[in-house]
């Protein structure tokens, strides 16, 4: 009888002691993560700017291109620019016109004045061109009478050029007065194309 209780004291204290301690937790084993899972950071890929798109219909309108427009102007200020021979310039220099006067007068007319413009825009084009500036007379009056009317007209029609913007040391004066007629005949209408400045490319 004592052995009995003995043995259901015993077992009553062992299920005392599991139902105070608690059955034990399952340990749960922690679960490795292989490199290749890992989360990784994502780094943002740098694409190189593409060049640019050139489309050979398109009008470049930057200030570093040539209009379409400009170019024969600039063509055309090269060629003036460009150095000619005397050759070239005396044959060029056809273009430039006589200015006739009134007898004993070497103030310039109104009706010579495109003319005198139009050799002062020739001259400005051909900077490189070194112009003689001629004044002649009829044979009407003395030889020094001529002559000192051939250099005032000679004068009046350089200072009305450079005033249109003709360098003036470009321009030199002479005067042959009656010395070198271009018409021979002795008639009012010769007698005013001898009355004349004349340029001479030097």
């Amino acid at each position: 009888m004592k052995g009995m209780f003995q043995t259901v004291l015993t077992i009553f204290v062992g299920v005392s002691f599991l139902l105070l301690a608690g059955c034990p937790k399952k340990i749960t084993p922690i679960k490795k993560t292989s490199r290749a899972t890992r989360p990784v950071a994502r780094v943002p890929k740098v694409v190189p700017p593409s060049p640019p798109i050139v489309d050979s219909g398109a009008v470049n309108n930057s200030s570093d291109t040539l209009k379409e427009e400009e170019i024969p102007r600039i063509a055309q200020r090269e060629e003036s620019d460009a150095p000619l021979n005397k050759i070239d310039l005396q044959e060029k220099a056809s273009a430039l016109k006589e200015v006739y006067f009134d007898l004993d007068q070497w103030a310039t007319r109104p009706i010579d004045l495109p003319v005198i413009e139009n050799n002062a825009n020739w001259l400005i084009a051909h900077p490189g061109a070194k112009i003689r500036i001629e004044g002649h007379g009829d044979n009407r009056g003395t030889n020094e009478y001529n002559l000192v009317l051939g250099e005032k007209r000679a004068n009046s029609v350089r200072n009305a050029i450079v005033s249109l913007g003709v360098d003036a040391s470009k321009l030199t004066v002479v005067s042959f007065g009656e010395e070198r007629p271009f018409c021979m005949q002795d008639s009012d209408d010769c007698f005013q194309e001898n009355r004349r400045v004349h340029f001479h490319v030097e």
